[in-house]
């Protein structure tokens, strides 16, 4: 067995696009994309890794990019309703930070966050 260098970007990458669903015998890949926003609390290091993967395997974890963080978590909730769970989008977003009361911040303060939508 041999030994593969990757940063933590890469492998989370290759992760998401590795996994697969499957129903009655037939398997399909459980991610169709990544939705996100970089530049918005996310590290460079996961941009860099999905550019890398569609440049390297292109439609192995397709990045779209979103202007609203509501609206990337709804449309990869109603995603995965629509394929029945057999599939879902996962999705890069900022979390409010928290100073030392415990208040959040701002808009604009964020933490890096990474989910995947499932719908109920």
């Amino acid at each position: 067995m041999t030994s593969i260098r990757l940063t933590v970007g890469q492998a989370v990458v290759r992760f998401l696009a590795a996994q697969r669903s499957e129903r009655d015998g037939v398997e399909q890949p459980l991610f169709a994309g990544c939705f996100g926003i970089f530049g918005h609390g996310n590290l460079a290091g996961l941009g860099q890794a999905l550019l890398e993967a569609e440049l390297g395997q292109p439609g192995s974890l397709r990045y779209y990019q979103a202007r609203n963080e509501q609206a990337m978590v709804h449309a990869a909730a109603a995603f995965a309703r629509a394929r029945n769970r057999l599939s879902a989008f996962a999705y890069l977003l900022g979390r409010p930070r928290r100073d030392e009361h415990g208040h959040r911040g701002g808009a604009g303060h964020h933490q890096p966050a990474a989910g995947a939508a499932a719908a109920r």
